[in-house]
């Protein structure tokens, strides 16, 4: 699940009866199916809170975006089934995530760049957009890099076999 940028909606996916993405208001109301279908990864609002980003496997395995108020779904770019972690970009021009690697896309739509080889990656933006941080399961270092995979230098190494844990930036 998912809370809306302006904290009215939650977005969550149901594997039910009828597996898909539905709505519903903070209060309880007004709960409907958004989209029928099955959604198997995080789920990301744009900030003007009328787009949520998602992987699907239906039509075609990929990262999607449905539009909240007319219900149109648009493939942002395909994937394969390994991707996940979805990460939009603070500047809400960019989506990265993880497929055997980190790859970045056009929040639009177009051809993902791939930034780093080694998968199982936690990301997080930074607050300029400029930066990703990122963690595999494999690595005990904490990597930054731009969004072309350039300057990609060890930021802090923990003692091995620490846990996996979530990484942030301060303002």
């Amino acid at each position: 699940f998912s809370l809306s940028p302006n904290g009215t909606q939650i977005a969550f996916t149901s594997f039910g009866d009828i597996p898909g993405l539905s709505l519903i208001n903070v209060d309880g109301s007004n709960q409907h199916l958004l989209l029928e279908r099955w959604v198997n990864s995080n789920l990301v609002w744009h900030p003007d809170g009328k787009r949520i980003f998602f992987k699907s496997n239906d039509p075609e395995t990929g990262i999607y975006s449905v539009d909240v108020s007319t219900e149109v779904t648009t493939l942002i770019t395909s994937t394969s089934d390994k991707a996940n972690c979805l990460g939009l970009s603070p500047d809400s021009s960019l989506l990265a995530y993880d497929q055997d690697g980190i790859r970045v896309v056009n929040a639009d739509g177009g051809e993902p760049l791939q930034l780093t080889h080694a998968g199982n990656n936690s990301l997080v933006w930074s607050p300029d957009s400029q930066y990703i941080a990122y963690q595999t399961v494999f690595d005990p270092h904490v990597f930054v890099m731009d969004t072309a995979g350039r300057a990609k230098v060890s930021v802090y190494l923990d003692d091995w076999p620490d846990p996996f844990e979530l990484i942030g930036w301060l303002p």
